[in-house]
């Protein structure tokens, strides 16, 4: 069981952390996959939703999490950074996306 940090607290299994994700990247165009990208959309406060994984080095999560913690923006933990590269339409792993406004 992985559980979403942030507002609201969410509990996922593997199986709903996908189609969750699915269902957020085919709804909308604006996915930023990448701590560079995603970094760059919270500076802009444009950030609807935050995916980390949790097998990502810790250095580079925790700084985002951090950042969007008092700002009510939603942090799913995804398993591993290879299933939030996937589900981001991308090739290699990642462990940081964001779903962008």
């Amino acid at each position: 069981m992985w559980v979403s940090v942030g507002i609201p607290l969410q509990t996922f299994t593997k199986e709903t952390i996908m189609q969750d994700i699915t269902n957020d990247v085919l709804k909308l165009d604006n996915v930023v996959c990448g701590v560079k990208q995603v970094k760059r959309a919270l500076k802009t406060k444009s950030v609807l939703k935050l995916y980390l994984a949790t097998d990502a080095d810790r250095r580079i999560t925790q700084p985002l999490s951090e950042n969007v913690e008092h700002s009510g923006v939603p942090v799913v933990w995804v398993p591993s950074m290879n299933m939030l590269g996937h589900m981001c339409g991308i090739d290699v792993g990642c462990s940081a996306a964001a779903i962008c406004r």
